[in-house]
């Protein structure tokens, strides 16, 4: 008997399920239930009711739909479901952009002052910013 033969036994016995050289051979599991599987395990925070700080009918359903979540004045996390949502729609931007022949950049989201004083709009936003 060989090696691996007797640790098949000794799989076999203990129960231990057993991956078979040939996968075509195995039973696959429906791809509807393995999503199934996923999104019970998957953070959706979902509400009935209509937040009260939501003004905007998009965000209104942002919030409800539990795409995002609010951490702060103005500031929001994307959830699993909307980040994979604004995956999916960066996805569709990206591939007509190529196509359209279009170079894309990634601008910081901190800036020196002096641009902001060169347009004006240091002096538009005062204290703010």
């Amino acid at each position: 008997m060989s090696d691996a033969q007797i640790i098949h036994e000794i799989l076999t016995a203990a129960r231990v399920p057993v991956l078979r050289s040939d996968p075509a051979r195995e039973p696959r599991k429906p791809r509807s239930m393995a999503m199934v599987t996923r999104w019970t395990r998957t953070l959706i925070p979902t509400s009935r009711q209509v937040p009260a700080e939501a003004e905007v009918s998009s965000h209104q359903l942002m919030l409800r739909a539990g795409l995002i979540r609010k951490l702060g004045s103005g500031v929001y996390e994307y959830l699993p479901l909307g980040l994979r949502s604004l995956q999916k729609v960066v996805a569709i931007i990206r591939e007509e952009m190529d196509a359209a022949g279009a170079v894309e950049v990634m601008l910081p989201a901190l800036q020196p002052i002096e641009l902001w004083e060169q347009t004006g709009r240091r002096a538009a936003y005062g204290q703010n910013l």
